[in-house]
């Protein structure tokens, strides 16, 4: 599927029970995701990403985490792992040897954090 000015992969399961209502608030799902030429308002686009996901629907919002993150520019491999926090935004922690990054929004429009400035 297309997002974030790229491409993007999925493959897992999805599981639920009950009726009405109760369809979304017993939906769980996990699996494996990879894209290439993602937009994250970096410079360039990632080269390819890739990591696994979990996602559950819970009383107050649905909650989603992604570990084993690999983001690949041109020349660097960044990993880490994401997710939603408490306001429902994504927050995704991702470093590179002594190099950090954060990214965080919306599943709709996820950006890079600036760094802060001394």
């Amino acid at each position: 599927m297309d997002w974030q000015a790229g491409k993007l992969d999925a493959d897992g399961t999805l599981e639920t029970s009950g009726t009405g209502s109760q369809l979304l608030a017993n939906l769980t799902s996990e699996g494996t995701f990879t894209g290439a030429a993602v937009d994250f308002g970096t410079p360039e686009a990632w080269r390819s990403i890739s990591g696994s996901f979990n996602l559950a629907f819970l009383p107050t919002a649905p909650r989603l985490r992604l570990t084993g993150l690999n983001l690949r520019t041109g020349d660097e491999t960044y990993t880490g792992r994401g997710a939603t926090q408490e306001d429902g935004r994504l927050l995704i922690q991702l470093t590179s040897g002594a190099k950090e990054l954060r990214m965080s929004g919306t599943l709709a429009k996820l950006k890079v954090e600036e760094a802060a400035r001394p």
